[in-house]
């Protein structure tokens, strides 16, 4: 089974163009527009994925629930606490950030693919 990979990006063009991007190099995705749909996900019995999410790619900057906000919550849910998340941003301080928000690492958007490449197989692969 392969690798199933959280996308939590609002805009849909990004969204979508990290889905499939992610799906080319043969890994599963998961898509949700904000925090809280993505928080509802693992809330919600009926909803719940049939395979949980390998690594969490978040957007900090979101509509109805941020990117800050989505981690204290993840870290309050058994299914998602375990799972590293990694920060999207344009913020320049996104090292410092995901430091404190206890996020595994970061990325810089605009995201290059191989940079998204590499940082998936690094926490992919343990």
């Amino acid at each position: 089974m392969s690798r199933v990979i959280f996308v939590i990006e609002d805009e849909k063009d990004i969204r979508e163009s990290l889905a499939e991007a992610i799906e080319s190099e043969g890994y599963s995705t998961l898509t949700a527009p904000n925090g809280m749909d993505a928080i509802l996900m693992f809330e919600d019995e009926a909803r719940i994925p049939e395979k949980m999410p390998d690594l969490i790619l978040l957007d900090l900057l979101m509509p109805r629930m941020n990117g800050a906000t989505f981690l204290e919550r993840a870290r309050r849910n058994k299914r998602l606490a375990k799972i590293p998340v990694v920060l999207m941003t344009t913020d320049r301080e996104a090292a410092q950030k995901a430091t404190k928000y206890g996020a595994a690492g970061h990325l810089h958007k605009p995201l290059g693919l191989d940079e998204l490449y590499s940082t998936i197989e690094k926490y992919c692969l343990h």
